[in-house]
C-alpha cells in the first residue's frame, strides 16, 4: 500500500510500505477513504531533523472504514466509519458536562467535522445564539492527488493552504 512518510524538515514524500498488521489487542485497521494534510503536521515538517532510518509515517486526518480489528465483533464491527475530530471536541472546549451537536438539533456548541459548505451552512443553522463553533480545517484550495501530497504540504507551510484534501 502507498503512505505519507516524512525523513526530515521539508521533505514528505508518498512511498509503498507494507499492510498494516493487528499486533495488539486494541488495534484496527482502517481502509482510508479520504485524507487531509493537518496543520500540526507542519511542526514536524518544519522542524524535523533528517532521518538517517527512512521515513516516518506522518499524517492522522482521515475517514476511513474498519477492515479489521482485535475487538471484532464485541466492541468495534467492520465497516464502521472512522473518522478523526478529537482535536474538533478540544478547541470547542469540550467536557463531561457540554451539550453538543455534530448534525441536527441546536446546542451550545457545534462540531464541523466534514469540511465541506453544507456541513459548514448546517452548524450555522443549529448553534444556538452566543454558542461556540469548531471546525477542522475544511480543503478549500482544491485537491491533490495522492501523489502529490508533498505539494500540499509546501503548499500549507507556505500558507498557500489552508487545508489540502487529498484524493486515493
Amino acid at each position: 500500500m502507498r503512505a505519507t512518510l516524512i525523513y526530515g524538515a521539508g521533505d514528505v514524500r508518498v512511498d509503498e510500505v507494507s499492510d498494516p498488521k493487528i499486533q495488539k489487542p486494541t488495534d484496527a485497521v482502517v481502509r482510508v477513504l479520504r485524507s487531509c494534510v493537518c496543520g500540526s503536521d507542519l511542526w514536524p515538517y518544519g522542524s524535523m531533523p533528517a532521518s538517517e532510518h527512512g521515513g516516518g509515517r506522518i499524517g492522522h486526518e482521515f475517514l476511513g472504514v474498519v477492515e479489521d480489528s482485535a475487538l471484532l465483533p464485541s466492541l468495534l464491527p467492520l465497516s464502521d466509519v472512522f473518522c478523526t475530530g478529537h482535536h474538533c471536541a478540544v478547541t470547542a472546549g469540550v467536557n463531561a458536562r457540554t451539550t453538543v451537536t455534530v448534525v441536527g438539533d441546536g446546542t451550545h456548541t457545534v462540531l464541523e467535522c466534514v469540511g465541506t459548505l453544507p456541513a459548514l451552512e448546517m452548524l450555522l443553522g443549529v448553534v444556538r445564539a452566543g454558542g461556540t463553533v469548531s471546525r477542522v480545517g475544511a480543503p478549500q484550495y482544491g485537491e491533490v492527488p495522492l501523489d502529490d501530497v508533498p505539494e500540499g504540504y509546501r503548499a500549507m507551510a507556505g500558507r498557500e493552504a489552508l487545508k489540502v484534501l487529498i484524493q486515493p
